[in-house]
């Protein structure tokens, strides 16, 4: 398990799922650096409230994570 700091948040995501916590591989919590306070979680394959889909590709040539932002018409 690791975490990652970006910003005024804390990311930790978690390695497998959990079936007793209801989780999905990839399940990322979100924390509030100031207070430590949860801001929420993300998981994959959710859709965003304005109907995007944010999609993240391992690309193993050169190490890398791609990011896109699809938004179907």
């Amino acid at each position: 398990m690791g975490f990652d700091i970006a910003g005024d948040y804390m990311f930790v995501p978690y390695t497998g799922a959990s079936k007793v916590s209801g989780f999905k591989t990839g399940h990322v919590e979100v924390f509030r650096l100031s207070d430590g306070g949860s801001v929420g979680w993300m998981e994959p394959g959710h859709r965003r409230r304005n109907g995007e889909y944010v999609i993240f590709l391992e690309d193993d040539y050169k190490a890398k994570v791609v990011m896109y932002r699809w938004n179907p018409r």
